[in-house]
């Protein structure tokens, strides 16, 4: 549902679009000259990106060892 939305967003405002779905990124820059050139470009581009381009999530991944307080023999005085 919320990819529809955005598609009709699209319409009227592509980088808007990109923006909220993206983020700030280099998909919004190349929307935003697009859109610039014409609407259609920014437009299909706005399109792309939202229903055809595959989302990434970035995940933090912490690594516990059993040295908790000590640093490494390169690093200690």
């Amino acid at each position: 549902m919320c990819q529809i939305l955005l598609a009709i967003l699209a319409l009227f405002l592509p980088p808007i679009a990109v923006l909220l779905d993206q983020g700030c990124t280099c998909d919004l820059l190349i929307n935003v000259l697009l859109t610039c050139l014409g609407l259609i470009p920014g437009i299909i581009h706005a399109w792309y990106i939202i229903l055809c381009k595959e989302k990434t999530v970035v995940q933090n991944i912490y690594v516990q060892t059993g040295n908790h307080g000590t640093a490494p023999p390169a690093y200690s005085a």
